[in-house]
């Protein structure tokens, strides 16, 4: 019953929880070269005048951020762009998440090669109870 339980519900809860170790959100350092190394599938644009757009297949040509906004083609200079925000790995987390895991992993794997609950506290059914 233990397994079932750790295969249906603890395994997927953190294979959820690794996934979003693994990435950050954040402002990236260089709107041009992220964008055209990491080719993100978007990014969120912050104007000059504070407003926050989200794009969608973003490129850059030239000096201007291209892409869709709400479905619709858009052209944005870089001149009139304050910062780009986008999701990024996270490698200290993606490994924080992995050591804990392999730590929680031989921890499962010990419990259940000892016996788990099942102790010898609990005497047998032909054992007397202590006095």
């Amino acid at each position: 019953m233990l397994r079932q339980l750790v295969g249906k519900a603890v395994l997927p809860v953190l294979g959820v929880a690794a996934l979003a170790a693994c990435h950050t959100f954040g402002p990236v350092a260089s709107p041009r070269e992220y964008v055209a190394a990491r080719q993100p599938h978007k990014v969120w644009v912050t104007g000059t005048d504070g407003s926050v757009t989200m794009v969608e297949g973003p490129r850059v040509e030239g000096d201007t951020l291209v892409g869709f906004v709400n479905g619709a083609y858009k052209e944005l200079p870089l001149s009139d762009v304050k910062q780009v925000a986008a999701r990024q790995p996270a490698r200290g987390r993606t490994r924080a998440v992995i050591i804990a895991g392999s730590v929680v992993a031989v921890g499962f794997m010990l419990f259940v090669a000892t016996g788990g609950l099942a102790s010898s506290t609990i005497p047998d059914d032909d054992e007397a109870p202590p006095n």
